[in-house]
């Protein structure tokens, strides 16, 4: 069996301040995942450098002076997988709030995916091109974004 998440990169720098979160979900048919809830909450008032990580699937993470180190750039915890329940044709996208409107709109231009799978024996990250059309915006600060074709040739399925 294989376990699958998601983790969410910035593109180019990204201004954090205290209060920002971004929460991610696995979605199957339009319907979230329990299981692969993420979520990021910052209580600093820093900088994510490019290439680090905003937020991920499979987790709660708080980042605030006591867990950050202020001389390492800061960057969210990486995904935890969850168990891919079968192995059909996976239809699967994910679903994205982000804690304010001028940051949500952002984000289309700054940030990219990795896609991770992980078996017994190995884990592999994919990077994902973020289409600007793939976002469905549900609200100002609500998305969801279809990725299944992306992320189809990577999942073996029956």
């Amino acid at each position: 069996m294989i376990s699958i998440g998601f983790e969410l990169f910035a593109h180019q720098a990204l201004a954090v301040l205290p209060g920002y979160h971004f929460s991610m979900y696995i979605i199957q048919q339009g319907k979230k995942w329990a299981s692969s809830a993420g979520k990021d909450v910052y209580q600093v008032d820093r900088l994510i450098l490019p290439n680090k990580r905003i937020a991920a699937t499979g987790r709660i993470h708080h980042l605030s002076t006591i867990t950050t180190n202020s001389y390492e750039p800061l960057q969210s915890i990486p995904c935890v997988p969850i168990p891919y329940p079968d192995q059909k044709r996976p239809n699967l996208g994910l679903a994205l709030t982000i804690s304010n409107e001028k940051l949500a709109a952002q984000m289309k231009k700054i940030s990219f995916l990795h896609f991770v799978i992980q078996d017994a024996k190995d884990e592999i990250r994919v990077p994902l091109y973020l289409d600007p059309h793939a976002f469905k915006t549900i609200s100002p600060t609500d998305f969801h974004l279809d990725i299944s074709g992306q992320i189809e040739k990577h999942i073996p399925f029956t």
